[in-house]
């Protein structure tokens, strides 16, 4: 198996940089994919008790709540995808849009697979699956009309996506919050997706009944109401949770931190808002065929444009992204015309993919015209301080 140790360069992607010990390399191996850090980042960011004295000065600092599979550590945990599952028949459509290609998803996923259909549009609960802190959640959405123009026009008005998290109750009560997976398109009537809700402070039992009371999916006004049942008895035989209760005081902060894996370095980073509000500084280079092109981005490292295809439905950026945070950079990439237009995102969609290598990214983006000149460009992260001199490691012990 491939190791991915994550240095403190990709740590401000998941907020708090997350650091694994390179000398514990032989007896951790992790291969973490693109949705862990991101339910990661969640996780960790939840479990800040912070106090703020300045506004314009905000340390993120937060500690982690990883489960572990016991039952795996004697085989080196092949990855914390084991523990989470995902689904079973959506997350092979969702691999690529946020879903990871690793784990053993299907032991622990409730089959739910009920429909209702109200206004010409039919919701379906696919695959739930859960553990002592996310409720996460398979769903399809199906129309007569076009889908993608349904959603557009939507977006276009209020800029909000649909979310289930308005309209469920989880043994009658709201969940604290959720977030969503990047959605996919199966053809001009089916949309996929999963979303996630944080149940960690609701303290559920193994089993538990969930109430979905929808009443609008991108703006068509109607019923869809559906009840299921959630068990996480599975899952809960192969968990383990480490409760260190560190707390770490900072300068503007006091931080408790509640829940956290094996080990953890915490690099705490503040945003710097300018007080003239001025521009964040762009650097831009034409599109002429000719690669790698280096896009500088300034003290927190550089993007290489290794390869732009278009295809019929698509173009498709290949980049690596060097620096401090190289999954926060990866983020900031943009295609213009030579009247300043932006190209918009594939099915408007502006997400980061991991390509095959460490460090290495693929964006989407709507066909480029062929008669049209182009240019790419990203900025200098210049709203970013790290603190590197308010670093701490914890150690934790089984």
């Amino acid at each position: 198996m491939n190791k991915e140790i994550f240095e403190e360069k990709d740590i401000l992607e998941l907020l708090n940089y997350i650091n694994i010990d390179k000398d514990e390399e032989e007896n951790l191996d992790l291969n973490m994919d693109d949705l862990i850090k991101k339910r990661l980042k969640k996780n960790l960011l939840k479990q800040v008790k912070g106090k703020r004295a300045k506004k314009n000065f905000k340390h993120k600092v937060v500690a982690a709540s990883l489960i572990i599979a016991a039952a795996l550590i004697s085989v080196n945990i092949p990855a914390f995808a084991k523990n989470i599952s995902e689904f079973k028949s959506v997350i092979q459509a969702l691999i690529g849009y946020g879903v990871p290609k690793e784990g053993e998803y299907e032991k622990y996923s409730n089959s739910i697979n009920k429909s209702v259909t109200d206004k010409g549009i039919t919701l379906t609960i696919n695959e739930v699956v859960c553990d002592d802190t996310e409720l996460m959640i398979a769903y399809t959405i199906k129309t007569k009309d076009d889908i993608k123009k349904i959603v557009k026009e939507r977006k276009d008005s209020s800029s909000m996506p649909f979310s289930l998290f308005p309209y469920i109750k989880i043994n009658g009560k709201q969940a604290g919050s959720s977030s969503g997976s990047d959605e996919k398109y199966l053809d001009g009537h089916t949309y996929i997706n999963s979303e996630s809700m944080d149940i960690e402070n609701m303290n559920l039992k193994n089993s538990f009944n969930v109430d979905l009371n929808v009443k609008n999916i991108y703006g068509v006004i109607g019923n869809w109401n559906l009840k299921f049942s959630v068990s996480k008895d599975e899952i809960s035989k192969h968990t383990k949770v480490f409760k260190p209760n560190i707390k770490v005081k900072f300068p503007d902060a006091l931080v408790n931190s509640s829940r956290i894996p094996k080990y953890l370095t915490v690099i705490p980073y503040r945003d710097i808002f300018s007080k003239d509000n001025s521009p964040i500084q762009e650097t831009y280079k034409n599109i002429d065929g000719v690669y790698p092109i280096e896009l500088s981005q300034g003290k927190m490292g550089k993007i290489i444009i290794k390869e732009i295809k278009t295809y019929k439905d698509k173009t498709v950026v290949k980049y690596k992204a060097e620096g401090k945070a190289p999954f926060l950079q990866a983020k900031q990439l943009f295609i213009k015309d030579d009247k300043d237009n932006v190209a918009q995102g594939k099915d408007n969609n502006f997400d980061v993919k991991k390509d095959s290598s460490p460090n290495e990214y693929i964006m989407e983006f709507e066909p480029l015209d062929k008669n049209k000149k182009y240019k790419i460009g990203t900025n200098d992260l210049s709203n970013y301080e790290i603190r590197n001199d308010l670093k701490f490691r914890i150690d934790l012990n089984k």
